[in-house]
C-alpha cells in the first residue's frame, strides 16, 4: 500500500510510516524489519517521534483527519492518550526535549479552492506539555493555541528548544519565542504557501519550501533570505538539514527522487581563506552589507525505484567552485554551472 508520511525517532532506533489505508507501520531501523502495525480511525496526515528518556519508551504522535492527535508508545503500539485539535492535523512535532508537542492544521474540504476560510475551519497550532508522572503515567496539558489566517502545514521546534516556526497557506512563517508565552518575534514572508520547515543544528538558519517550488534559507538573526535555490518543477513537500549542516535534502511532487545539496556556511577566518580561491576565479567582491560568500557545491540525486529512465536525473554534476558577491549576482553566476548553490555569511 502507499505510504503518505513517515517519522524517524531521534534515537535512530525506529522508523514509523503512515499508510493511505489508515495503518501505521513500525520498523526497526537497525534490521529494516517491520516490528508491528496498528490501524487508526481516519486518514493519517502527520507523524512525529520522540525518545525522551523520562518516558522510558518512545512516543509517537499521529495527526489524523479525525481532528485529533493520537499518542502511542513504540514499539508496543499501545494507545496512551488522545488530544483534540478541532481541525485536520496536518503537522505534528516534538520539541528537542520531548516535553512539548505542537500540532497544526485546519479543515479544508475544497483542497485549497476556497480562499476565504472562517474560524470554524480551526486553522491553528495547539501546543501541549507532555510529561510522565509516577502514578498517572504520561500526562498532557494544553499550553497554548496559536491562531492562523489559513491552514497550517508545518511546525518545527528549533534545536535550541527556545523557538518554534509555523508555516502554512497564509504564506507567512511565524517564529515564536517559547519562554515568552509563544510571543511572535518574527514574521517571514513567503511568495506562496509553506509546506515544510527545517532548522539548521545551530538554530540560526531556517529552510522553508512548499508551493513556491524552491528551497529558501533564512538567517533568523537578521530576518532575511540568504539563499534561494533554483525552482523545481512542482511543489516541494519536505526539506531537512543533516545533523552537521553539511547537506540539505528536499523532495516533492516534481521528481520521484530526493535531492541532496551540499551546504557550507562560512564566516570569519574561513572567509579570508576562501577569498584567495575566489580571487583566483576572477570574481570581484561586492562591498555592500548584503555580501555573501556562496559556494556552488556538489549536488546529488537519490532516485526511487520508479525513477528509471527519468531524464531529469541524467544531469551532469560539477566540481565545487567558490565565489563572492551579492545574492542576485551570485545566482546569475551560478547559472553557468549545472548545479544548485549554497550560501552562508
Amino acid at each position: 500500500t502507499t505510504a503518505t508520511t513517515l517519522a524517524v525517532s531521534s534515537s535512530g532506533r525506529y522508523v514509523v510510516v503512515g499508510m493511505i489505508d489508515r495503518r501505521v507501520a513500525m520498523f526497526d531501523a537497525g534490521s529494516n524489519k517491520q516490528i508491528g502495525s496498528f490501524e487508526v480511525e481516519s486518514e493519517v496526515l502527520s507523524l512525529a517521534l520522540t525518545s525522551h528518556k523520562p518516558f522510558g519508551f518512545e512516543v509517537l504522535a499521529v495527526g489524523t483527519a479525525e481532528k485529533k492527535v493520537l499518542l502511542t508508545s513504540i514499539p508496543s503500539g499501545e494507545r496512551i492518550a488522545t488530544l483534540k485539535h478541532g481541525g485536520d492535523v496536518r503537522t505534528v512535532s516534538f520539541s528537542p526535549s520531548g516535553s512539548l508537542l505542537a500540532a497544526g492544521g485546519g479543515t479544508d474540504e475544497m483542497h485549497g479552492l476556497m480562499t476565504r476560510k472562517g474560524s470554524e475551519r480551526e486553522m491553528k497550532t495547539v501546543v501541549w506539555e507532555v510529561s510522565r508522572q509516577l502514578k498517572k503515567g504520561l500526562v498532557t496539558r494544553q499550553l497554548r493555541t496559536i491562531p492562523s489566517d489559513d491552514i497550517v502545514h508545518a511546525t518545527a521546534f528549533a534545536p535550541s528548544g527556545k523557538v518554534i516556526a509555523i508555516g502554512g497557506e497564509a504564506s507567512t512563517i511565524s517564529v515564536l519565542l517559547i519562554d515568552r508565552h509563544f510571543e511572535n518575534i518574527a514574521s517571514l514572508p513567503s511568495t506562496a504557501g509553506v509546506r515544510c520547515l527545517s532548522w539548521s543544528p545551530d538554530s540560526r538558519f531556517l529552510a522553508s519550501s512548499g508551493e513556491n517550488m524552491q528551497v529558501v534559507i533564512w538567517d533568523i538573526m537578521s530576518e532575511r533570505v540568504v539563499l534561494q535555490l533554483p525552482k523545481a518543477n512542482d511543489w516541494i513537500m519536505s526539506v531537512a538539514f543533516s545533523p552537521g549542516s553539511a547537506w540539505l535534502a528536499f523532495c516533492g511532487f516534481g521528481c520521484c527522487a530526493a535531492q541532496l545539496q551540499a551546504v557550507e556556511f562560512l564566516d570569519g577566518a574561513m572567509e579570508e581563506q576562501k577569498q584567495d580561491e575566489v580571487d583566483a576565479e576572477g570574481v570581484s567582491a561586492m562591498e555592500d552589507q548584503n555580501e555573501l560568500l556562496v559556494a556552488a557545491s556538489l549536488s546529488l540525486t537519490l532516485p526511487s525505484e520508479s525513477c528509471a529512465g527519468d531524464p531529469q536525473l541524467a544531469a551532469p554534476v560539477s566540481q565545487p567552485i567558490v565565489y563572492t558577491g551579492s545574492l542576485p549576482v551570485a545566482q546569475q553566476h551560478a547559472q553557468r554551472f549545472p548545479v544548485n548553490i549554497s550560501a552562508g555569511r
